[in-house]
């Protein structure tokens, strides 16, 4: 029986004759629906067990209207209240509380809305109100936030900018002191209300959420909530779960959340049982906002970097496992309230479980499973557990032609693929900080696996996480067939090169993206909650630890991430044996007769011209292709690792060091790679400070690098392709030549 409304029919034996049927419209918490005493169908206010129903009553629901929406006000105003059924009592509340037919003040006329002076919820005010009537049986309370951002009166009077839990560190401070108004506007809302301390074990709230620029409608409803999380549960923002279930009211949360705000692709779906609130975790004041988190060096290799808050690492990696073609958690950023008290900034997320799945696939949510790191899971009627599925599906691996029933393998290439480039060698392992959902039954679609908790990622460009042996040992057990490491590849391929969407512009345009969209906003966050200790002087803030993690992340790890990676998947035997041909041209139009170039490491190519893959499975040569008779040879002339000299004194070595004839024996020497000791180098250059009066090491501009080299047969080369890492610049000469630069 559906909470929305549901028919009901008695048939006869035959099962052609309908005997009796009860049509019932919607359905309410605590309230039965049947036959009356007069014999006609409705709500029965009051139960009779074992005795004859009672009067039925008109009307089901009886809700309360407000002439003012929620929102963002600068003055006090006056506000109606409607009830549905005329001749309703209304009772209502200013304080958040629930108001009930005997709590609340009896509404006698217009209630002059005016924010709160009290310390932590000033500048706020919650209205509650219910309608009591005869005549209807469910009166749910509605809802309404007012926020008065610099008050009514004044700002240190009755103004959110002056709530007393924000810190003055930040709200004095010279540099964010006028723009903390625009800070608490520069992002939707929720405000959530609660009747007792937010904890672990599920209560009834109500959710608003609503924009300040009035560019969608927003809602409110009524729904259980509860804190989430393991070691997180130690912070005091704490995440939470609203779910919506018809204990609560609405059964379902119908309203398109992700229409705006996210920046994945359209599709979102726009009815849901729960939304994730998350703070941002360990992304956050909280954990990596400290000096001492992570701590160096972690991780085999040793991780040598510990990154700082960002507040956007896990929107980042989810939304990207949905830009490159999988199934994913949308998500966007909101600022929170949490009973009036600002809370900083959250992220509305999707959680990926079986009623996720009947979101976005063909079924009921009955017939899927769901695990969170093969640790727990969905368990429906009759004991049917995840544990049943997931054991079916472990016991496929052996077999590659029977695991291609149960696992979407190039899902799970692609969330491989997403998560070494993310390098969270911290706690993202073999039964932490993943999940899967998907089909009790095969050949169904297949599992399909989601990033979770990844706030621990783009820490180090040098970070290698792929000895982890994610998810459950699936990826490794399939890595043991031909056919999906073929598949590996491909997909890596297709993701980290030729403009794909791991690539340093396009994977930086998205994380850019998301915190140009918080660059305003994080200064209320800061505000709101400070950490212990800071890599710099405290106040951790906007303008230094988050902007300086942010600079590192766009100059350092998105532009030099894949040419680190690479080498990473090739120590794996078979992972990565070689590079694929080089095409001149990648797609679009050509003229009649084009000529394709192809350059190859190898002699041997096979390619076709119908959009067929030259490679059937288990490794035989497509009928279709055509062997190349021809091609050009890529040949390596200097390798990684290699011993160059450098010159990393500060001091200019003069206009002929770029010539050949140069002599650089005074210079060190060392293999590459060189850097100043971020990690991961094995040549460690030094530098020098070239203004020792100024505040910190103001290094050297520029060292100087020097390699000689053999190329025979040098005229039969058609290009030369130059790979390097570099933080920020560089400038390349051959033979005393400019060839390239990059910054």
């Amino acid at each position: 029986i559906s909470a929305g409304g549901s028919r009901i029919m008695l048939a006869a034996p035959d099962g052609r004759r309908v005997l009796s049927e009860l049509r019932a419209p919607e359905f309410f918490p605590g309230v039965a629906y049947g036959v009356g005493a007069d014999d006609q169908p409705g709500y029965l206010p009051k139960p009779t067990p074992g005795a004859v129903n009672g009067p039925v009553a008109p009307h089901g629901e009886n809700r309360v209207s407000f002439s003012h929406p929620r929102g963002f006000y600068a003055r006090n105003f006056p506000l109606t209240l409607t009830a549905d059924l005329p001749g309703s009592i209304i009772r209502y509340t200013l304080d958040g509380s629930l108001p009930s037919p005997t709590r609340g003040s009896n509404y006698l006329g217009p209630i002059t809305v005016r924010p709160s002076s009290s310390g932590s919820t000033r500048g706020v005010r919650i209205v509650r109100a219910i309608a009591v009537h005869t005549n209807a049986v469910f009166a749910p309370a509605a809802t309404a936030t007012y926020l008065f951002v610099q008050g009514d009166v004044a700002p240190a009077t009755d103004g959110v900018v002056s709530q007393s839990q924000l810190n003055t560190s930040i709200t004095r401070n010279t540099n964010y002191a006028s723009f903390i108004d625009d800070a608490l506007l520069a992002l939707p809302t929720l405000s959530l209300i609660l009747g007792e301390t937010l904890s672990s074990s599920e209560q009834a709230a109500s959710v608003e959420f609503f924009d300040p620029e009035n560019r969608e409608a927003g809602f409110q409803i009524n729904c259980g909530v509860h804190a989430t999380g393991t070691t997180s549960l130690g912070s005091p923002k704490l995440s939470m779960a609203a779910k919506f279930k018809h204990q609560y009211g609405k059964s379902k949360l119908r309203y398109p959340v992700y229409a705006r705000g996210s920046l994945a692709p359209p599709g979102g779906a726009t009815e849901f049982d729960e939304l994730r609130l998350r703070s941002h975790s360990h992304d956050t004041f909280y954990w990596l906002g400290t000096s001492e988190n992570p701590p160096v060096p972690y991780g085999s290799p040793p991780v040598q970097r510990s990154g700082d808050a960002q507040l956007g690492r896990n929107l980042w990696i989810e939304e990207m496992q949905l830009l490159m073609g999988q199934p994913g958690k949308r998500g966007r950023q909101t600022h929170l309230y949490l009973n009036g008290a600002y809370h900083g900034i959250y992220h509305i997320q999707e959680h990926a479980d079986e009623d996720f799945m009947a979101s976005y696939y063909p079924g009921s949510s009955t017939d899927f499973h769901f695990s969170a790191s093969a640790i727990g899971g969905s368990v429906h009627a009759n004991g049917d557990s995840w544990r049943t599925t997931w054991g079916q599906l472990k016991a496929s691996l052996g077999n590659y032609s029977q695991a291609i029933r149960w696992i979407d393998v190039t899902n799970l290439c692609d969330y491989m693929t997403l998560s070494f480039y993310a390098g969270n060698d911290w706690d993202w392992s073999t039964q932490h900080n993943w999940s899967a959902a998907g089909p009790k039954a095969i050949d169904k679609g297949g599992w399909k696996f989601f990033q979770q908790d990844s706030d621990i990622s783009l820490q180090d460009v040098n970070a290698d996480c792929t000895d982890k042996d994610v998810p459950d040992g699936i990826f490794t057990a399939l890595m043991n067939h031909t056919d999906f490491r073929s598949l590996f590849r491909d997909r890596v391929y297709l993701h980290c090169f030729n403009n794909g969407v791991l690539t340093p512009g396009r994977a930086a345009d998205l994380y850019n993206a998301r915190m140009n969209e918080i660059s305003t906003a994080i200064v209320a966050e800061t505000a709101r909650w400070q950490p212990g200790s800071s890599v710099a002087s405290l106040p951790w803030d906007r303008n230094q630890e988050w902007t300086n993690e942010w600079n590192y992340l766009r100059t350092t790890f998105f532009p030099n991430r894949v040419s680190q990676l690479i080498p990473q998947l090739r120590a794996h035997a078979n992972w990565w044996p070689t590079d694929p041909p080089i095409l001149s041209e990648l797609r679009g139009e050509v003229s009649l007769g084009h000529k394709l170039k192809i350059t190859t490491l190898t002699s041997l190519v096979y390619y076709t011209t119908d959009g067929s893959d030259p490679r059937l499975p288990g490794g035989r040569i497509n009928p279709a292709a055509k062997r190349l008779a021809a091609a050009l040879r890529q040949t390596s002339l200097i390798a990684t690792g290699t011993v160059w000299r450098f010159l990393d004194t500060g001091q200019e070595p003069g206009s002929n060091w770029i010539h050949s004839a140069f002599d650089d024996s005074a210079w060190r020497a060392g293999r590459t790679e060189i850097g100043y000791g971020d990690g991961g180098e094995t040549t460690v250059a030094n530098f020098v400070d070239t203004d020792p009066v100024r505040t910190g090491v103001q290094r050297n501009i520029t060292t100087y690098f020097r390699k000689a080299f053999d190329a025979t047969n040098a005229p039969s080369f058609d290009s030369l392709r130059l790979r390097l890492v570099r933080d920020d610049g560089a400038v390349v000469y051959l033979n005393g030549l400019e060839i390239w630069r990059t910054n």
